[in-house]
């Protein structure tokens, strides 16, 4: 008996990561794209360095000029100590230097600097003859490192060459906006019917539109290649119902995200958010998840549990009858498939799992990119697709779901099943 799930959808709808460069036919194209997306990020934060040094040279000229001494934790850092953080100091500095007791100065407010009881590189260190102030971490622009206000620039003494590349933390905000439009993701598509949740063939249609207040955080940032992730989920209740639900989840939430969230005048191109971007950033490994057997192992149905979604047949992994397996990765299509098939026997692959995301698994900047809402640190959970397709085998029957994290959960939707 083939049984379909009553139609199944994210409680809040999709997320999705924008990238920068999606293929890499458009590096060419993007790369300048990509130096235009970093330099108001970059400045921003150069800005951000500069305010936080002019406001501790006022402030610790106020403490000398009182204690007779500087601010700082106990602990001298020679020049050769400091030239192994930094690229850079000044002609006119002394041998020793001292991390700023930022503790000392009631009440200052700064950007950066707040590792300094842990001796962080998130430090400002200052050297005890010229008084000039240094952020041992640095910030990046206009394709080098600064460590402290312009003015100290001119006059430095350099060291080697080094490899920093820091030019933006995972999780900052950052402006992004998308092309406004409407998409209408059609019935016969995702199986939905909303008068019949039996239906075998979908024909209500889902029309969605770009949320325009939506904000947007850096997710991971490759030499070439910046990605961001809404902060929170996007456009809710896209339903995906059955056979063809299954069949095309993954095209749908993908072209979905590229038609509302898109900027195509900045060559970035909009995605939904995919299984392989959070096993990316994750440290729980599948194949411990034995729930419904070994993790990639295969179970053989016979004829009378023989049916599949049509796109099952083309899965890496998964065969029908004595033919070849598959080769469609989980997160990937690029066509439409409808519709459902018998074969006189399958064989699957068991490619689901499920775990909650916390900070055994991951950290917990990426625990808030994946698993809170907008200003929520421990409730207000997001719930959305992943794009990406998987398999379980039970005993009896494969079942067929579409992953989803909800309530801080990686776990799957059952879209449809045969016994």
């Amino acid at each position: 008996m083939i049984k379909e799930e009553n139609k199944v959808k994210s409680e809040k709808g999709i997320t999705m990561v924008v990238l920068v460069i999606t293929v890499l036919l458009l590096m060419i194209v993007t790369a300048s794209l990509a130096t235009h997306s970093y330099d108001s990020l970059q400045l921003s934060h150069l800005t951000k360095l500069d305010n936080d040094i002019e406001t501790l040279n006022n402030r610790v000229a106020s403490y000398y000029v009182e204690h007779g001494t500087l601010p700082i934790l106990s602990g001298v850092m020679t020049k050769d100590e400091v030239l192994k953080y930094i690229s850079e100091v000044s002609r006119n500095d002394g041998d020793s230097y001292y991390i700023i007791d930022l503790g000392e100065l009631d009440n200052i407010t700064l950007n950066y600097g707040k590792g300094y009881l842990s001796r962080s590189t998130d430090s400002y260190i200052i050297n005890e003859e010229s008084h000039i102030i240094y952020y041992l971490k640095g910030i990046y622009y206009d394709d080098e490192m600064h460590y402290t206000t312009g003015k100290y620039q001119a006059a430095v003494v350099e060291k080697e060459s080094t490899s920093q590349t820091l030019k933006a933390d995972i999780g900052d905000y950052v402006s992004y906006t998308p092309t406004s439009s409407k998409y209408t993701v059609e019935g016969i598509y995702s199986g939905y019917d909303s008068s019949n949740i039996e239906a075998k063939q979908g024909k209500t249609n889902q029309t969605f539109s770009t949320n325009t207040t939506v904000k947007w955080r850096i997710y991971s940032i490759d030499d070439k290649t910046l990605t961001l992730i809404s902060s929170n989920v996007v456009n809710p209740n896209l339903y995906l119902q059955g056979a063809d639900g299954y069949n095309n989840a993954v095209y749908l939430l993908n072209y979905t995200c590229k038609k509302l969230y898109s900027n195509y005048e900045m060559n970035a191109t909009a995605r939904s958010i995919k299984i392989e971007d959070i096993e990316k950033v994750s440290r729980f490994d599948p194949s411990t998840y034995e729930k419904y057997g070994e993790y990639g192992g295969k179970k053989l149905y016979s004829e009378s549990i023989a049916y599949y979604p049509n796109i099952f047949v083309n899965m890496r992994g998964q065969k029908v009858n004595s033919g070849s397996e598959g080769t469609l990765e989980q997160s990937e299509q690029t066509s439409m498939y409808y519709g459902l098939d018998k074969g006189s026997s399958i064989t699957a692959k068991q490619t689901e799992y499920s775990y909650t995301m916390s900070s055994t698994y991951m950290s917990d900047i990426y625990l808030s990119l994946l698993r809170y809402a907008e200003g929520s640190t421990t409730t207000n959970m997001n719930d959305y697709w992943l794009a990406s397709r998987t398999v379980r085998c039970e005993p009896k029957y494969a079942v067929f779901r579409l992953p989803v994290v909800i309530s801080g959960e990686l776990s799957t939707k059952r879209c449809i099943h045969f016994e």
